[in-house]
């Protein structure tokens, strides 16, 4: 994953360095700089190991399930579909807010990255005006607006374990009726046993893979940026596999109009 986002980031730095002039007139070189650093780091990094780690969990959920199905098929399917309900109302409960702070963090982070690099830039000018503090607090300030948007994306894999607790203590409320009608009375216990035994122990591997879903929704827009970028100015690059030399001697403008 690092090689790829090393990888990434030089793929990146070669369309924005070849992108023509007009291109960095339009569009301010901090929204390069939050793609570059914090884009690629989010897609990379968490939404990337996240998904990756919770593949071993949806194995796990499959080998429970098949258990599950060899015991009872039809309570297996009651199981599946209960769980099936509970991802999909907690997906669409946490949907939009996940995706409003998203946005909101990959738009305002280009802002904090302009006003912090042409605070650095123009330090003379800042030092001048005796403005230091005028600038210190904007960026503090727009640091602060972020915290909405951090804390929802935080804190949004915490609360899915303990919701999937509390749900799963519906199933012994729902089971029982089937299983005592359909079976004797100790067939009827030892299948709950398994039940409540596996339902209990996909817990963790569902929370996961909710947790992978999230993190893949955090990361989307920031996907979408860097496929956007590529898309667009990859087109300018030229093979630059031999060109990565500094010129010989000085550089000079001549005759520009």
């Amino acid at each position: 994953a690092l090689r790829e986002e090393a990888a990434v980031v030089r793929r990146l730095m070669a369309c924005y360095l070849h992108a023509p002039l007009a291109v960095h007139l339009r569009r301010n070189s901090a929204e390069f700089a939050r793609t570059l650093n914090m884009s690629t780091r989010m897609v990379f990094g968490p939404m990337f190991v996240t998904i990756l780690g919770s593949l071993a969990d949806v194995v796990s959920l499959f080998v429970v399930a098949g258990v599950l199905v060899l015991v009872d098929p039809i309570m297996a399917l009651f199981t599946a579909v209960y769980f099936a309900l509970v991802g999909v109302g907690w997906d669409k409960v946490i949907r939009a807010r996940l995706t409003e702070a998203a946005n909101r963090l990959h738009h305002e982070a280009a802002i904090v990255f302009r006003h912090t690099v042409q605070s650095l830039a123009a330090v003379r000018e800042v030092k001048v005006t005796t403005s230091e503090g005028y600038f210190t607090e904007v960026i503090h300030r727009q640091r602060r607006q972020l915290l909405p948007s951090y804390r929802t994306i935080a804190l949004s894999n915490v609360p899915p374990r303990h919701v999937l607790e509390v749900v799963m203590l519906g199933a012994p409320i729902a089971a029982p009726p089937y299983a005592f009608t359909t079976k004797d009375t100790q067939a009827a216990t030892t299948t709950l046993g398994v039940f409540l035994a596996g339902g209990f122990r996909i817990i963790a591997p569902v929370n996961k893979v909710l947790s992978a879903l999230t993190s893949a929704r955090n990361g989307m827009r920031a996907l979408e940026q860097i496929r956007e970028d590529l898309t667009t100015f990859e087109c300018y690059v030229v093979d630059d596999d031999d060109d990565t030399r500094l010129p010989v001697g000085p550089i000079e403008t001549r005759d520009l109009r």
